[in-house]
């Protein structure tokens, strides 16, 4: 490759999207692979930068990766023509997943390695929501990543849906889990916006509402995709209004709730000051 075409090459995405958890990333994810001008990776989340200093998260990472490969590999054989090359880049994704080392270099080296340097490129982790600002920084000035965007959900909501999404697993114990800071971290918005809002200037981040993607979702994708610069039209988003990951239907025990009316009360009052419209719902039905 000559060093003209390199110096094109994208070496990291073009936006993020960063949370909130439980706030309709999901969703996010599949409306924007399926748009013709934009490309994300094969796997939703990549949780590089919450795992920079977690060598379990790598670990786990590069054990899902291996046990993939050979599974691609030996659907190659079988597959035709039209859909050898997704299958090769899918299986190059987990070549890169699987390496050992996954410092900025890997990072770096990950969107080099997109086919489609001219489409604009994303990746939507949402535990990048409560990254610190030292991180942050290092996401604006190392490297260059230029919007940012950000999906708010009521957090008491937000923090139950969590809660059941937690509660799936074995290892959480309904009775205390719903304290841990690893799920009531991810609820404070007033913090996440403070923290984000510190390093990226306000018209390099998107903020939306979960609210408009469950009443308008049209026009929720009309209004990021003139933030991003990709065309909109309701024939590129055939399933906006289908939900994806629907948790489990349950009400939410009154000592929970308790607990999280008590947690987000700031948060409640500052998002209700700062956007009024849905938040000032949230805060009534919740203060």
């Amino acid at each position: 490759v000559s060093h003209q075409v390199m110096s094109r090459l994208k070496n990291a995405p073009d936006f993020l999207g960063v949370g909130m958890q439980k706030a309709g990333t999901s969703w996010l994810y599949e409306q924007l692979r399926n748009h013709p001008d934009a490309w994300l990776p094969k796997r939703k989340e990549l949780h590089f930068f919450d795992a920079l200093s977690k060598d379990d998260w790598n670990t786990r990472r590069q054990r899902r990766a291996l046990k993939n490969i050979p599974e691609l590999t030996s659907k190659l054989a079988e597959t035709s023509a039209q859909d050898r090359d997704l299958l090769i880049e899918e299986l190059e994704e987990n070549l890169h997943f699987a390496r050992t080392i996954n410092d900025l270099d890997w990072y770096r080296n990950f969107w080099e390695k997109v086919s489609d340097q001219n489409k604009l490129i994303g990746e939507i982790t949402p535990a990048y929501s409560i990254l610190s600002r030292e991180t942050i920084r290092l996401i604006h000035d190392d490297l260059g990543v230029q919007k940012i965007v950000l999906i708010l959900r009521n957090p008491v909501e937000r923090s139950w849906s969590q809660y059941k999404m937690m509660t799936e697993r074995k290892s959480n114990d309904p009775e205390t889990v719903y304290m841990k800071d690893k799920l009531v971290d991810r609820g404070r918005a007033k913090t996440i916006l403070e923290n984000w809002e510190s390093i990226f200037d306000p018209d390099q981040i998107f903020i939306g509402f979960y609210d408009d993607i469950k009443l308008r979702p049209h026009w929720f994708l009309e209004e990021l995709c003139g933030f991003l610069g990709l065309s909109f039209s309701k024939e590129l988003f055939p399933k906006a209004e289908t939900p994806v990951r629907v948790s489990r239907n349950e009400e939410c025990p009154k000592h929970i709730l308790e607990y999280f009316k008590s947690e987000y009360q700031t948060d409640l009052d500052y998002l209700a000051n700062r956007f009024q419209g849905h938040a000032l719902g949230w805060k009534a039905q919740y203060s």
